[in-house]
């Protein structure tokens, strides 16, 4: 296992727990959607590291492949919210979020890293 693979699973983890077992804080956010960029960063992070591991190795990126994840991870992560916790609720653009992210992951890999 590469660092970058590492690093994408330590991601994973912290990630998961961030969406969806630390609660929420009542405090009012800086701006409206502000926590659009959470899950903007969150998932451009893990989908960023995921690649990297798979350049590291000396692989083909599976750009599909991983917009599928982002896709599942999304939607299994906006479930929990909405089923697991009680001061997080699931969003749609939560998910629209998370997969913008991942999209820009991967489009700045695919130009930053041409092979």
């Amino acid at each position: 296992m590469n660092k970058y693979a590492l690093l994408a699973l330590l991601w994973f983890v912290i990630s998961i727990y961030s969406l969806i077992f630390r609660k929420s804080s009542n405090e009012l956010p800086p701006f409206p959607h502000f926590d659009k960029i959470g899950h903007f960063v969150i998932f451009f992070i893990q989908i960023w590291l995921m690649a990297r591991a798979t350049i590291q190795s000396n692989r083909a990126i599976p750009y599909l492949g991983l917009m599928t994840f982002a896709l599942f991870y999304a939607f299994g992560t906006e479930l929990g919210q909405a089923t697991f916790t009680e001061t997080r609720q699931g969003s749609w653009l939560d998910g629209l979020a998370d997969l913008c992210g991942a999209g820009i992951a991967l489009l700045m890999v695919k130009y930053l890293y041409k092979r």
